[in-house]
C-alpha cells in the first residue's frame, strides 16, 4: 500500500482553465531579417552569434507571478558544449532582469545541457533538476514560470528544473533579453512565438500551449510533432489530446516492450505495422493482472490467464489493483470503463466508486553509493487522461482504485474493468471483492503509528 500512496501523491489533478492573452512585446530597432512579426505579435527570432537583439522592456515589473513561453531550436555551435564562462558560453536562451540588475534569472545551455540560475544582489542560486541535453536541430517548447517570486523551468510541458527553496523572491523583473546575456554569450538558432503572461500558468495551460504547435506553413512546422487529428475530422476520437501523443525527447511517455522502438514524434504518420514476435497476435490487445510494483519493459507482458482481481476489504476501505495492457500493433484511443460491483442478492457498489487510471511515466535519474544511474523512464503518475494511443510494441499499466462505501452490505461483489480501443479490440478484467462486516472509521477519525528508520548507506 506504500506504493499506492506514492502513486496517489503523483496523481495529476487538472481542470480546464482559460488561457489569458500574452503581453505585447516590442524589440526596439529590430532588424526585420532577424525579427518577424505576425498579427501584431513577435512570430520568429532568427539568431546568430553576431546578431544581438536589444532587450524587451515592459512598462511595469512583472511581479511575483508570470510566465514566459516559446519554441526554440539550436544551431550546431561549439559554444553549446563548452564548460566554463566566456563571452560565448554558457549559451543564453533568455535573460530576465530588473532595471538595476539586482534581480536576474537566466535560462541557458551549459556543457550541452539546459540550465537555469537565479541571481539576487550578486549571489547565484543554480536551479536543480534533470540534466536534459539540448540537441541541435530539434525543437523544444520551453516555459519559465515564476510563482511568488521563485521559478520553475518546463520543457515540452514537463518540469525539468526548479529554483532552490532558499532562493530570494524576485518581483522586479522588467526586462527580457532573447538569446544574449549583456550582449554576450549569444544564441545561434531560432525562437518561435515568444509569449509573456502576467500570471503563473498552470500545468494544464502549459501542456495546452505545447499542444498548439506552430501554424502550418511556418518554416519550422515540419520539425515539430504533428498536431493530433481534430474531433471534426475524426469524430470517433476524443477531443482532448491522447495521453501519449505528447512525447518529449527526454520523457518517453509510451514505454515499449523489448525489441520495439518508440515512434518518432517528428516523423510522418505511417500505417505500417511491424511483425509481431512469436506467440503474439499482431492485431490483439493483451492484458493481465500484475502486482503493485513499478512496471518495466521486462515485466509488462506475461501470463494472460491471470486477469482476475480478487480481494477482501472492510467497509470504508480503499483497495488498489494494477493491470498492464500491451499490443504488437498500434491500438488507437484506448478507454477504460468499470461496471458497478454487485452481489447475487442485488447489493451494489456503484461504478463511481471504481476509478481506473493510466499510469504515466516520468524521466528519473537514480543515485546511490556507486554513483548516478543515467536517466530512465519510471512509472509514477496516475493520469486523468480519458484515453491514450498505444503504438505498436507499446505497453501501459492501468491503476484501479476501489473505494468500498461505509454502508456497503457484507457479501461477495463482482464486476468488470474493460479496456477498449478502436476496432472493438478489448480486454476484460474480472473483479471480485468480498466486503467484510468490519468497518474502518472515517479518515479524520483514524489513528496511526509512524516509525522512522535510517538505512546505513543513507546520508542524513
Amino acid at each position: 500500500m506504500l506504493l499506492a500512496a506514492a502513486f496517489a501523491l503523483g496523481m495529476a489533478a487538472v481542470s480546464a482553465q482559460p488561457l489569458p492573452a500574452p503581453l505585447p512585446l516590442e524589440i526596439p530597432k529590430a532588424d526585420p531579417a532577424i525579427v518577424t512579426r505576425k498579427d501584431g505579435r513577435l512570430e520568429k527570432l532568427t539568431l546568430g552569434q553576431k546578431s544581438i537583439l536589444p532587450p524587451v522592456r515592459l512598462p511595469d515589473a512583472l511581479g511575483g507571478d508570470y510566465a514566459v513561453a516559446f519554441w526554440i531550436k539550436f544551431a550546431e555551435t561549439p559554444a553549446l558544449k563548452e564548460a566554463g564562462f566566456s563571452d560565448r558560453s554558457p549559451v543564453t536562451i533568455i535573460d530576465l532582469y530588473s532595471d538595476d540588475k539586482k534581480q536576474r534569472t537566466t535560462l541557458r545551455v551549459e556543457k550541452g545541457n539546459f540550465a537555469a540560475v537565479s541571481q539576487n544582489d550578486g549571489k547565484n542560486k543554480v536551479f536543480y533538476g534533470l540534466p536534459i541535453e539540448a540537441t541541435p536541430g530539434k525543437w523544444y517548447f520551453a516555459t519559465y514560470c515564476s510563482h511568488e517570486g521563485r521559478g520553475v523551468f518546463y520543457l515540452n510541458g514537463d518540469i525539468i528544473l526548479r529554483a532552490p527553496a532558499s532562493t530570494p523572491k524576485q518581483t522586479g523583473v522588467q526586462n527580457i533579453a532573447f538569446g544574449n546575456f549583456d550582449k554576450k554569450r549569444p544564441l545561434a538558432g531560432m525562437i518561435f512565438q515568444p509569449s509573456i503572461y502576467k500570471l503563473k500558468l498552470s500545468d494544464e495551460q502549459i501542456r495546452g500551449l505545447h499542444a498548439q504547435h506552430p501554424p502550418p506553413g511556418a518554416a519550422l512546422a515540419t520539425a515539430v510533432p504533428p498536431s493530433p487529428p481534430s474531433a471534426a475530422a475524426a469524430p470517433n476520437l476524443i477531443s482532448a489530446p491522447p495521453l501519449n501523443w505528447r512525447v518529449p525527447q527526454y520523457e518517453p511517455q509510451t514505454p515499449m516492450l523489448p525489441g520495439f522502438t518508440a515512434p518518432d514524434p517528428t516523423a510522418a504518420a505511417t500505417n505500417a505495422t511491424p511483425a509481431a514476435p512469436a506467440g503474439g497476435a499482431a492485431d490483439t490487445l493483451h492484458g493481465r493482472l500484475v502486482p503493485l510494483i513499478r512496471i518495466t519493459p521486462e515485466n509488462a507482458a506475461g501470463d494472460e490467464t491471470q486477469r482476475a482481481f480478487r480481494a477482501a476489504a472492510w467497509r470504508n476501505e480503499r483497495l488498489h489493483a494494477q493491470f498492464t495492457l500491451w499490443s504488437h500493433s498500434a491500438v488507437p484511443q484506448i478507454r477504460l470503463a468499470a461496471t458497478a460491483l454487485r452481489t447475487a442478492a442485488g447489493d451494489e457498489i456503484p461504478a463511481a466508486a471504481l476509478n481506473p487510471r493510466f499510469v504515466r511515466y516520468v524521466w528519473a535519474a537514480v543515485a546511490n553509493r556507486h554513483g548516478t544511474i543515467p536517466g530512465h523512464a519510471v512509472a509514477d503518475i496516475l493520469d486523468t487522461a480519458p484515453g491514450l494511443d498505444l503504438p505498436a510494441g507499446g505497453f501501459r499499466p492501468v491503476w484501479l482504485t476501489v473505494t468500498v462505501p461505509a454502508g456497503a452490505t457484507p457479501g461477495l461483489y463482482r464486476g468488470t474493468l474493460t479496456a477498449t480501443g478502436q476496432g472493438r479490440r478489448a480486454v476484460a478484467f474480472p473483479l471480485e471483492i468480498e466486503v467484510l462486516p468490519a468497518a474502518l472509521p472515517d479518515p479524520e477519525n483514524r489513528a496511526f503509528f509512524l516509525d522512522l528508520g535510517q538505512h546505513p548507506w543513507a546520508s542524513a
